[in-house]
């Protein structure tokens, strides 16, 4: 599955031609930026760029840039209809975490979760 935080990252290495100058702007250190644009190029299994020591030159598939935007842009909208909005969430949740989280840290969460979504049940495992 392609992760958004990459595609976000692989949007400002296209916009800087840097992949230290899109680390700084995301706050995320160049190490991580390199490896969320590894993980992208994995995914789509064609390289993005042609990299040097001074910067990137998007290759053809860099064209996936405008894509990358509009995908960012959706998830902005959609952030911004359910903070504003209110939307209510609904349909079957499920969460796989470690039964010592569960009991220990999530119950409380997930308390305070249904009551704020009533309509979205959730099932631990």
């Amino acid at each position: 599955m392609i992760r958004l935080d990459d595609v976000k990252t692989f949007a400002r290495a296209v916009e800087s031609l840097s992949f230290s100058e899109s680390a700084y702007q995301l706050n995320i250190s160049p190490g991580l930026a390199s490896a969320a644009l590894q993980r992208l190029e994995k995914m789509l299994k064609t390289p993005l760029f042609t990299r040097s020591t001074q910067h990137a030159v998007v290759r053809g598939w860099g064209a996936l840039f405008a894509h990358a935007q509009a995908l960012l842009e959706a998830q902005r909208q959609g952030r911004e209809a359910r903070v504003y909005d209110r939307c209510e969430l609904s349909g079957p949740l499920g969460l796989l975490v470690p039964s010592d989280f569960e009991r220990n840290l999530m119950l409380a969460w997930m308390d305070e979760f249904q009551h704020q979504h009533p309509s979205l049940p959730y099932k631990c495992g």
